[in-house]
């Protein structure tokens, strides 16, 4: 699967091995892909990006939970309060740890989209974005 149109996709990861095998999976789907290494940065990018004239916003967000400064969830729940531009894009949570029900619920209140257990695959990938990019 590969974008006709270039997207544009947040990464928020921590680890830098999960960050380059994650952007690289991106890139090979057609992304431009912008990495953040806190929760900080990535709302300094978000806003950055989704203010700047003439400038394509995010297409989607891919958040790692367990992020060392604000935890992903708690960075979502943020981003939902937050204006028009970006409370309505996709945010896929990306996390190493099993995932019960009452997570997936806890995530959903919190505004995540959508979960991908670690490590992340192509054809994983492949299906999340195909849920929510035309």
């Amino acid at each position: 699967m590969r974008l006709k149109e270039k997207h544009r996709a947040l990464l928020v990861e921590d680890e830098l091995i999960s960050q380059k095998a994650q952007k690289k999976m991106l890139e090979d789907f057609g992304f431009k892909v912008d990495v953040a290494s806190t929760a900080t940065e990535g709302l300094d990018l978000l806003h950055e990006i989704a203010f700047k004239p003439f400038e394509r916003g995010y297409d989607v967000i891919f958040m790692d939970i367990g992020l060392p400064d604000i935890k992903g969830d708690v960075l979502t729940e943020v981003i939902r309060q937050t204006e028009e531009q970006v409370k309505l894009i996709p945010i896929i949570a990306v996390t190493g740890r099993k995932i019960t029900d009452a997570d997936k619920e806890f995530f959903a209140k919190m505004g995540i989209t959508d979960i991908i257990i670690k490590p992340m695959t192509s054809d994983t990938l492949k299906l999340v974005l195909s849920k929510y990019l035309s």
